[in-house]
């Protein structure tokens, strides 16, 4: 009984083990070759050799890795606008004006 618990386990864990390395024939194929991702744009289609990750839902077709299989990047960090100082300092104006000259 022990046994063949125990050879159930082993069986059951290089099974699962083995399903995660699955690869598509296709994939196997096309390893070495340069990958494309074409994407539905407005004027038709267009490839690009990365997979551009915010349109996968244009993907249109792809020859090489599957695109999930493509890391994905992080989103940048978001930047905050950076306030404009008020100038307080007065304008310099030449001795003896009291007002900046009217343009004519």
């Amino acid at each position: 009984m022990q046994k063949t618990l125990k050879h159930s386990l082993i069986l059951a864990s290089l099974l699962g083990l083995s399903a995660c390395g699955y690869v598509d024939p296709y994939e196997e194929a096309v390893y070495d070759q340069d990958p494309r991702y074409c994407y539905r744009q407005l004027g038709g289609i267009e490839c690009f050799s990365e997979p551009v990750h915010r349109d996968a839902a244009r993907l249109v077709s792809y020859y090489g890795r599957h695109p999930s299989r493509v890391n994905t990047p992080s989103p940048p960090n978001p930047v905050e606008p950076a306030r404009p100082q008020a100038d307080l300092t007065p304008p310099h104006l030449p001795i003896g004006w009291s007002q900046p000259p009217r343009p004519r």
